[in-house]
């Protein structure tokens, strides 16, 4: 038993670590060797309320471990820079291991510049991740899956004044949650 606390504790103690890297590098690698977190109340639940999983474990309360890894690509062309970046992150809970369950998020984009006026960004993101707990009374698990894209521009019209534009599209799909009718 002192082992595995002497680990857990060495393992907390590294923290993040991250490749020595400038920001004018093209690859830039980070790892997030440890990460330890306590939630008092996973599913969100009012201290009267109970559900299938907290009957079972009789608590509310978990301790969850999370390791990772992020990248990031960017690739200057002249003052335009494309770019790519991804992250991987399993989390493990220690009493609801119905939770355990892999996150990621990858993404690609364009930060671009026409003259001296007119700059923004164009970029697009996909990701999975466990769905969040808040409306729920039951224990679902459930991933929600993101996909998105983004149009950002700005027209630099004088030098403390300019207009900004935006335009986005997200879609969001549930595995299991479907929309529920309230009555």
């Amino acid at each position: 038993m002192l082992k595995k606390k002497l680990i857990l504790l060495s393992a907390l103690i590294i923290g993040n670590s991250q490749a020595a890297f400038d920001s004018t590098d093209t690859v830039k690698l980070f790892t997030d060797i440890a990460a330890y977190k306590y939630d008092s109340n996973v599913f969100r639940l009012s201290d009267q309320q109970e559900n299938n999983s907290t009957r079972k474990h009789q608590q509310k309360g978990d301790s969850s471990l999370s390791a990772g890894v992020r990248s990031r690509i960017d690739v200057p062309l002249s003052r335009q820079n494309v770019y790519a970046a991804a992250d991987f992150t399993y989390n493990k809970y220690l009493v609801f291991d119905e939770l355990n369950s892999p996150a990621w998020n990858v993404s690609l984009g364009w930060d671009w510049v026409v003259g001296n006026q007119l700059s923004g960004n164009l970029s697009a993101a996909t990701s999975r991740e466990l769905s969040s707990f808040d409306d729920v009374r039951i224990s679902v698990v459930d991933t929600v899956k993101r996909d998105s894209a983004n149009w950002a521009g700005s027209w630099q019209l004088l030098s403390n004044f300019s207009v900004l534009a935006n335009a986005s599209y997200i879609q969001e799909s549930h595995d299991v949650r479907k929309f529920q009718k309230r009555k």
